[in-house]
């Protein structure tokens, strides 16, 4: 199977202009006869839409996601949008299209409001983290922040994914000069494959908005937690490399940890801990 990393520059709030280059980033793909494409977090809108979003937002019965669907037919892709649902409420959602059809949807559920991310004040959290199948296995979208709750990838593994796909929207500053962002996601991907035994498939996105660097620096790593390729930092392009899901299968045959998993245990304990935290007095 061949992964293609599309790290690209998004221009904020032209829905129009990123549309045209996700379709040259495919076009592209096709002839590298790529499988799967992924692209960044919001990478129809661009990141900081703030009031934006009710101008740039799109249902997925738009003529945008059907022109999508259209081009999925012999390439498999994942698109990041600002998605506007029935009862009109706005999410940080990304599509998995294939086959001409949209195959599943993640809202992102994790939404940070701290050093300079305000996507509470615009968007609302997605309530469901669900594995799905698709032609070349099961997989799990992660919407950059949430992958840094241990207890999304936790259940997508537990509910079979082999593959977890990270759409970031990254920047180095945004956790002030103490935290390196870009370093913080090297090391936290390669835990996530090495730990569940899976792929990791990152795409960041690259250029500016503002003050914010996006870094780039998109990757695949293997399950064990060895990188298969890695895109520059700060530097669009399109990367691709070749996976083989029989690697999971030996990694997770040599580190049996899952075979072991005590969900009930884990439900227990969860639900103890809520209780827990509901009696806990105020001061």
């Amino acid at each position: 199977m061949k992964i293609g990393l599309a790290q690209m520059k998004c221009e904020l709030g032209n829905v129009k202009a990123n549309l045209n280059k996700i379709k040259e980033f495919i076009s592209r793909a096709r002839e590298e006869k790529i499988n799967l494409l992924v692209f960044p977090e919001l990478s129809l809108t661009g990141y900081s839409v703030k009031g934006l979003v009710p101008e740039v937002a799109i249902r997925i019965d738009n003529p945008i996601v059907e022109d999508l669907k259209r081009e999925s037919k012999d390439i498999s892709l994942v698109v990041g949008l600002v998605e506007e649902s029935r009862d009109y409420n706005f999410y940080n959602s990304a599509l998995y299209l294939e086959e001409g059809e949209i195959k599943h949807l993640h809202r992102k559920i994790y939404l940070p409001t701290y050093g300079i991310s305000e996507e509470k004040k615009y968007f609302v959290s997605g309530e469901r983290m669900r594995a799905f199948e698709t032609s070349y296995g099961r997989m799990a979208i992660l919407i950059c922040a949430d992958s840094w709750h241990p207890v999304l990838p936790y259940i997508s593994v537990l509910d079979g994914a082999s593959i977890f796909i990270h759409s970031a929207a990254s920047f180095e500053e945004g956790l002030g000069e103490e935290i390196s962002n870009r370093i913080a996601w090297e090391r936290l991907n390669k835990f996530y494959a090495q730990t569940f035994s899976c792929y990791v498939i990152f795409v960041n996105r690259v250029g500016t908005e503002g003050e914010n660097r996006f870094w780039g620096g998109s990757t695949i790593i293997a399950p064990g937690g060895k990188e298969i390729v890695k895109a520059d930092y700060y530097k669009e392009q399109l990367t691709k490399a070749e996976i083989d899901l029989k690697e999971v299968r030996h990694y997770r045959n040599i580190l049996p940890e899952f075979k072991e998993e005590k969900i009930d245990l884990a439900i227990r304990e969860l639900k103890r801990l809520e209780v827990k935290k509901k009696e806990s007095p105020l001061f």
